[in-house]
């Protein structure tokens, strides 16, 4: 049982389980892709590439989000102006 269970184990490991040789990720790359907690790379369109590109490189934010983040910086500046000047 353990012997048909540790083929089993290697075979997946090594890339023996059905893929095509143009298609095997070199061990190593497996071992940093599991270390790192990748499963697999994903086939992307040419499209798709685009708009995760886009998203990527927007600087649209939502109002919500702006007024928080705005909200949060004038809360913390008075914080450290007042942690400032109290023991000045």
């Amino acid at each position: 049982m353990r012997g048909a269970m540790s083929a089993t184990l290697c075979a997946a490991v090594l890339g023996g389980d059905g893929q095509s040789e143009t298609n095997r990720v070199p061990w190593w790359r497996t071992a940093i892709n599991w270390v790192c907690g990748i499963e697999k790379t994903l086939e992307v369109t040419a499209e798709e590439n685009a708009e995760i590109a886009h998203r990527q490189t927007s600087l649209d934010e939502q109002p919500l989000y702006r007024t928080l983040c705005n909200v949060n910086a004038i809360a913390l500046t008075a914080f450290a102006i007042f942690i400032w000047a109290f023991f000045a």
